[in-house]
């Protein structure tokens, strides 16, 4: 309110503001609290743990492949969504997307990315949540034509 106020030529403090909304049984509507949802991938069979079988030897970089898509608020409450991969042995960032819809051909782009860098071993496991982009076709059809290997995370 103080910063409309101010905006507007009228200058006035916020605890001004605040005291005088007070005064006049005035609340300020305060928007929810926005709760990040994981569009679950149901009815589709959930991939083995994989990472049960992994030997020290075995852990390597390229080899263990970990995804996750973050939301980013944008002007006008509007969001984008990240998609990254990232190395568990290395822990950096490999591959990442950047989109307007939280689709399967955001998870898929940032993993080509990683592929086509090189930082992928044939064979490695790639470990994500149950969302519905780590369960599509398009998806799968990358892991098996690169000869990955998938882990989902448990359901909690």
């Amino acid at each position: 309110m103080a910063k409309a106020l101010s905006k507007s030529g009228v200058g006035i403090g916020r605890r001004k503001v605040r005291s005088l909304m007070k005064e006049e049984n005035l609340q300020a509507i305060r928007a929810k609290a926005f709760k990040p949802k994981t569009t679950d991938s149901k009815g589709t069979t959930a991939a083995p743990n994989l990472l049960t079988e992994i030997k020290a030897e075995d852990y390597a970089a390229g080899k263990i492949i970990i995804g996750d898509i973050t939301y980013i608020r944008l002007r006008g409450g509007k969001f984008c969504y990240l998609a990254m991969w990232q190395d568990k042995y290395t822990r950096r960032i490999i591959g990442w997307s950047l989109s307007l819809e939280m689709t399967a051909a955001l998870v898929i782009s940032a993993l080509e990315k990683a592929v086509h860098k090189g930082k992928v071993q044939a064979g490695a496991i790639i470990h994500s949540d149950r969302g519905s982009q780590y369960a599509s076709t398009g998806f799968r059809e990358l892991l098996r034509r690169n000869g990955f290997r998938q882990r989902y995370e448990r359901q909690r």
